[in-house]
């Protein structure tokens, strides 16, 4: 894998398995007490909402799993094993909306769950990819030690 990678998914074509994890998440997303139900701008988000979102994250999923090799990580609120082991993040987010500053803050409050007193997150790495709207196109833009 390398930043900079690009791949196309049609969405008609997604194996099935990847809509339910889709809705699953977005169901567990929102009837917590404990996960944000707001976007990464603060405003509020619908249950609709979290789907799309969802289902964005679970086609990055898809990517990695697909194309890479990675292995689904069936602890609760982790994403993704690599090949080699290492407990992977994934965060896949619209490319009109990504920015610097936004992507720093995602990947620090990763880190700070590492060591916070309630310890239940455990992934080493994360991959930052990106979805431009516009062109049905998925890029790799980060990979971050955490």
């Amino acid at each position: 894998m390398v930043i900079g990678d690009q791949f196309v998914v049609d969405r008609d074509a997604l194996p099935q398995y990847v809509l339910d994890a889709a809705d699953l998440e977005a169901t567990s997303i929102y009837e917590s007490d404990y996960a944000d139900n707001n976007s990464l701008s603060g405003r509020p988000r619908t249950f609709d909402d979290i789907r799309k979102d969802t289902l964005l994250g679970k086609i990055g999923e898809y990517i990695l799993m697909s194309q890479f090799n990675y292995t689904n990580d069936d602890a609760k609120w982790h994403d993704l094993i690599s090949p080699g082991g290492t407990r992977t993040e994934v965060k896949t987010w619209r490319k009109h909306t990504m920015t610097e500053s936004g992507t720093d803050r995602e990947i620090s409050k990763l880190r700070r769950r590492k060591s916070a007193t309630r310890q239940w997150f455990f992934s080493t790495k994360v991959i930052v990819i990106s979805y431009d709207t516009d062109t049905n196109v998925f890029t790799i833009e980060s990979i971050h030690n955490i």
